[in-house]
């Protein structure tokens, strides 16, 4: 008896602990007074292309660049919480579990200057992650054209002047933010695109390439580099494909936003994508698809400053009904650009 006893607390215990947190909240902080860092040794927080790149476009390295300071983090941790991620631009620390007065508690933490609750699990009877594929019909389709039949949609940008001049993405990393790559593994048709790498932000224990097919899309928009299938703006590019988007659920991290939000500022998003504009890279985002709605707006993180946002037309040049229209709040235009984005030729699954 007393060993059926130990074996159902252990399995409880067991239970206990894989249990999903349920709740993240992001810590904002107050500074970095006692990093372990300095700036004079940038080797030691940045990788080497990121110093390259400031060297190259005469961005200083400054505090925004020094990590969140690892004792804050460990004096977090201590309170019960799992630590997620830690965002050094705007110094923060976001956390998982499964109490609020553990919150309450790394509140009172004197280098905490606020908390906010931003992602609440899902209902567990909905589903969390695919757990099948499509099938594949692996014939693509042979065509005069080089471009195949994505001729069109490049050069309504222009794009075919780039790549007539011998700009076709070489030595340029990519990164595909999107919400699942289905079958990117798979086409035959786009086995030669350069992947360097995935990412799940969602959910690290599903499949990338069992999720949505618009970054799939997306994708073979950019980087197909098959003439007479399909060649897309940037064939010879490599690429990271990260998934962000979670369509099971409409977490907090989601949130609706009022038009004065649409500052640029307001939404961590947009400040992120800004501060990584500004840090040298160039970031291309959606203006968003509410134009068909009430809401009508772009929405974040296409309101951010110095970030490239872009707008849906047809291969006519005709705004896309679901695209979303500027201006932001304090009266920048945007979307910047416009490029096809309704009736756009992709790869198929």
């Amino acid at each position: 008896m007393k060993k059926l006893i130990f074996a159902a607390l252990l399995l409880s215990a067991i239970g206990a602990s894989a249990q999903q947190d349920t709740l993240k909240y992001r810590i904002n902080l107050t500074d970095k007074a006692v990093t372990d860092y300095a700036l004079d040794r940038p080797e030691e927080f940045l990788s080497k292309k990121a110093i390259e790149r400031r060297q190259k476009q005469g961005l200083a390295i400054d505090s925004t660049d020094l990590p969140v300071c690892r004792k804050y983090v460990d004096a977090i941790r201590k309170k019960g919480v799992k630590i997620v991620i830690t965002g050094k631009w705007d110094n923060f620390v976001t956390v998982s579990c499964n109490d609020t007065t553990l919150i309450d508690k790394i509140a009172q933490l004197p280098f905490v200057r606020t908390t906010e609750k931003v992602w609440t699990a899902p209902d567990p009877e909905q589903p969390a992650m695919a757990t099948k594929r499509d099938s594949l019909i692996n014939t693509p389709l042979w065509i005069e054209e080089v471009y195949g039949p994505a001729r069109r949609q490049i050069e309504i940008s222009n794009g075919n002047k780039l790549h007539d001049a011998g700009f076709k993405g070489q030595g340029m990393t990519i990164a595909v933010i999107d919400a699942g790559f289905h079958n990117a593994d798979s086409i035959a048709a786009m086995r030669n695109i350069r992947v360097l790498g995935v990412k799940d932000f969602v959910n690290p224990d599903a499949d990338i390439y069992a999720e949505s097919s618009h970054g799939m899309s997306v994708l073979s928009c950019i980087g197909m580099n098959q003439p007479h299938v399909m060649v897309g703006t940037a064939p010879e590019a490599s690429f990271w494909l990260v998934r962000s988007e979670d369509e099971y659920s409409e977490p907090l991290v989601e949130q609706d936003y009022r038009y004065c939000d649409l500052d640029g500022k307001f939404a961590l998003m947009s400040r992120q994508a800004a501060k990584a504009a500004d840090k040298g890279m160039v970031i291309v985002c959606s203006a968003g698809n509410a134009g068909s709605g009430s809401w009508k707006k772009t929405t974040p993180p296409g309101d951010a400053e110095n970030v490239l946002t872009v707008g849906a037309i047809n291969k006519q040049g005709v705004l896309a009904p679901f695209s979303s229209i500027g201006n932001t709040a304090d009266g920048r235009v945007k979307p910047d650009v416009m490029a096809v984005g309704l009736g756009s030729d992709v790869m198929g699954t």
